[in-house]
């Protein structure tokens, strides 16, 4: 686990743990995590979570094993790092594995801030998941040519997402096959029902998963908020995303532990 913290004021506003997508690791969520520590937050940024829970876990069945084993790497990450209740930022498919870590372990999240995340169609498979992933590298390769300012940020996706599939190409393609059978709307319930807060950024432009326009969709989410003119990967505009979570979520005026009330 990756930690930025502010000299200054330390984990007084709460403490913020990133946790990435497919492929993604804590070098794509540098810029954010800095920018939340010059905010006077604490800011961690999980190491990618690889393996956690084993076959014989107990919660196997109700969670498909690639995304249980990620979700068990977090809560073992976070108990090391004891940070108390945390503020989970989850991107992409990072949004299943971190709502699972909350179902097993609560006591853990004080809130989620949904990134852009997997989950929410429930009915999709791989082959549609896969087309839109090419569509979505295609335009990121044409942006990434003709604006300088994306380009850095492209190349490092691009990087770690090979460097992520090269590592372990099955527990890739089996983290990757998993996420259509995720269906997380429910999931999300329950937590909000125990007092974990769970809020929902989406981009305008995503490809990959396209804002739902379905109005009581946002009922089902303690806030919601679409950033206007992004991409899936939302990381790609830190100061505006820093932006949209610190003011979707209101902590700056919260207790200390973050978002309650």
């Amino acid at each position: 686990m990756k930690s930025t913290q502010s000299p200054e004021a330390g984990y007084e506003l709460g403490t913020f743990v990133i946790a990435g997508g497919w492929g993604e690791s804590h070098r794509c969520f540098q810029r954010l995590a800095y920018d939340l520590a010059s905010a006077n937050y604490g800011a961690l940024c999980l190491a990618s979570p690889r393996f956690g829970g084993q076959r014989r876990d107990l919660a196997r069945g109700r969670y498909p094993l690639p995304q249980l084993r990620l979700a068990r790497s977090v809560n073992r990450q976070l108990d090391e790092a004891g940070a108390g209740k945390v503020i989970a930022l989850a991107h992409s498919m990072g949004g299943i594995y971190t709502i699972i870590a909350a179902m097993l372990r609560p006591d853990q999240f004080e809130a989620i801030v949904l990134l852009a995340p997997s989950g929410l169609e429930e009915h999709d498979s791989f082959l549609s998941l896969a087309s839109r992933l090419g569509k979505k590298v295609i335009h990121s390769l044409v942006v990434a040519w003709y604006s300088p300012i994306r380009r850095r940020a492209t190349w490092l996706g691009i990087r770690e997402g090979l460097r992520y599939g090269l590592a372990n190409p099955v527990r890739a393609i089996q983290e990757a096959r998993s996420v259509p059978r995720c269906f997380t709307l429910s999931w999300i319930a329950w937590l909000r029902e125990r007092g974990v807060k769970v809020y929902l950024l989406r981009a305008s432009d995503d490809l990959i998963y396209p804002p739902i326009a379905e109005p009581s969709l946002t009922e089902k989410f303690d806030g919601s908020v679409v950033m206007n003119g992004a991409q899936h990967d939302v990381w790609f505009y830190p100061t505006e995303l820093t932006q949209a979570i610190l003011s979707l979520i209101g902590s700056a005026a919260a207790a200390p532990g973050g978002v309650s009330q």
